[in-house]
């Protein structure tokens, strides 16, 4: 397996090289085919890097010698001038050189177009690769017989268009690879006359190779932008749930005026927590103890204030007069199930006893967490003693993306393994399908994998689905819809199952992955938080409370 992961560096690194390789065939093509049989090279050129290399040699005519020459005529270019030679090329100069690069849209249509048609072109390269290299050849002969470019530009523009609306509104497997199938038509169409339309109308015809250097620049940076502009792309196009209000930009850290670390609440060095205090503390303050996640074998007390967007839920919670103690526990490398458990437990008692002395109010105490700590946190909310009453005095109970149910999170997740390695050809010793066999986060907190016979028991008693009971507090669950790692539908089904044991519950589900920023920084996330907050741990519901 560590010699499957060290070799696929190296696999990116051969696919990343090729475009250096492509950009010089792309200059040289120019040099070696005639202008009006550029077309097969150019559908060479576009279908990747072996057909490349049969572009750079052009196929040769075989025409009857005239009688009596005894070798070819030299070669001459379309306009009948004599090809210059080496010895008769004047001194390198760089400033001819570099005001030639730039070429007038109005006065060489045909290279303004194709140099903007491969900006157009780089999505492509993920759809239909399989139709355009069909459509390429039979197009670029149609091209070199009838010598028309614009058409092909055209109906290019058009098919592909078509193909990727398509693609956007296919709502079947079938819709899409026939939506698919069209876009590739339109690709292999501009692949046919790509090239051809670059190199005719080259700006300066005495050095179509150095003149190709803004198309090769064209086809090369959009695969170095797009990578870097893409993610805040598809943030900013992500469905919002506030409307046209803007996201919150999370602070990278946070800090209270009155925060204390390092405090004990056990023997063992994890047993350690952080109490942060808002700036206003005056009177018993609720509070909310946070636990972290990190798949139960990694993280600390310490990102809710400088990890990822965690910060900014701090700054909310503090914003609105909440004390939040961040608690340690001991990691699947320490210790297996149930310590961590334990230790979340243990640091509830320890902050319900001191209380009074640091200032919050015992009657108004909410358990949170994330990922694995929402997991743990929903566990400790639901605890419960041997005569079936709450072990906590927790008022109410939120996970952000927690896992609910160890088993069927864990089934969910290796199906999906599984099925992607199978629906992709993958061998069987390649390390997709290790991931299936690998030790899951979920196996180290046990100590046994959850989906074997003999952890049932203990998989069981590790899950919140099966620990909820007509006892559990009020709980909110936040989960993305696009969520590979604890999924939405665990939320969602023990949300059902509180709500037929009468305990009030809330699903909410985001259009974010797993850990995104996205769930601290929504404006209408946050205020479900506040709302949620308000009724199950207000004042008045604490003075209702038994």
């Amino acid at each position: 397996m560590e010699k499957t992961t060290r070799e696929l560096p190296g696999r990116l690194g051969r696919r990343r090289a090729w475009p250096l390789p492509s950009a010089a065939l792309t200059a040289v093509v120019a040099d070696r085919h005639a202008p009006d049989r550029r077309g097969v090279p150019s559908a060479r050129v576009g279908a990747g890097p072996g057909p490349s290399l049969l572009a750079v040699f052009p196929r040769p005519r075989h025409r009857p010698r005239p009688a009596g020459r005894t070798s070819p005529r030299p070669p001459r270019d379309p306009a009948g001038r004599r090809p210059v030679l080496a010895h008769e090329r004047p001194p390198l100069d760089v400033r001819p050189i570099a005001s030639t690069f730039w070429a007038g849209p109005v006065a060489h249509p045909g290279p303004a177009l194709a140099w903007a048609g491969r900006f157009l072109r780089f999505p492509a390269r993920l759809v239909g690769n399989g139709t355009s290299l069909v459509t390429a050849p039979f197009a670029s002969g149609v091209r070199d017989r009838t010598g028309r470019r614009k058409p092909f530009v055209v109906v290019a523009a058009l098919v592909f268009a078509a193909g990727l609306l398509a693609v956007t509104r296919a709502t079947a497997f079938s819709a899409l690879l026939v939506a698919l199938g069209v876009a590739g038509i339109g690709l292999g169409v501009h692949l046919a006359v790509d090239l051809a339309l670059v190199t005719r109308p080259l700006p300066g015809s005495r050095a179509p190779a150095k003149d190709l250097g803004p198309t090769n620049l064209a086809g090369g940076l959009p695969g170095s932008l797009i990578p870097a502009v893409a993610p805040r792309t598809a943030g900013d196009r992500r469905r919002r749930w506030s409307g046209s209000e803007p996201h919150r930009k999370p602070p990278t850290k946070v800090t209270s005026p009155h925060m204390q670390t390092d405090l004990p609440y056990g023997p063992l060095p994890a047993h350690r927590f952080d109490l942060h205090l808002p700036s206003d503390a005056a009177g018993p303050l609720p509070l909310v103890v946070y636990v972290h996640g990190g798949g139960w074998m990694t993280g600390d007390k310490s990102w809710l204030r400088e990890e990822g967007g965690l910060p900014a839920l701090a700054e909310l919670l503090l914003g609105n007069g909440w004390a939040v103690a961040a608690v340690n526990y001991r990691l699947s490398g320490e210790a297996t199930f149930p310590a961590p458990l334990d230790d979340v437990i243990a640091s509830l008692d320890r902050l319900t006893r001191s209380a009074p002395d640091l200032g919050l109010d015992p009657s108004r105490i909410v358990l949170m967490g994330d990922s694995a700590g929402g997991h743990l946190a929903l566990l400790a909310a639901y605890a419960t003693d041997e005569r079936g009453r709450p072990r906590l005095p927790v008022r109410a109970v939120v996970s952000y993306y927690g896992v609910t149910d160890l088993r069927t999170a864990l089934e969910e997740r290796r199906s999906r393994v599984a099925a992607g390695a199978e629906v992709r050809g993958f061998p069987p010793d390649s390390i997709l399908r290790e991931l299936v066999r690998a030790p899951t986060p979920e196996g180290r907190l046990l100590g046994v994998e959850p989906d074997l016979a003999e952890a049932e028991a203990l998989a069981a008693s590790a899950s919140p689905y099966r620990a909820a009971g007509p006892a559990s507090p009020p709980t909110l669950l936040f989960a993305g819809r696009y969520d590979a790692v604890s999924g939405s539908q665990g939320a969602e089904a023990l949300a059902r199952r509180l709500e037929e044991h009468a305990v009030p519950s809330r699903c909410v589900l985001a259009e974010a992955g797993h850990g995104e920023a996205y769930f601290f920084t929504d404006p209408a996330l946050r205020q479900e938080l506040l709302t949620f907050l308000g009724v199950h741990a207000g004042p008045e519901s604490a003075a209702a409370a038994p």
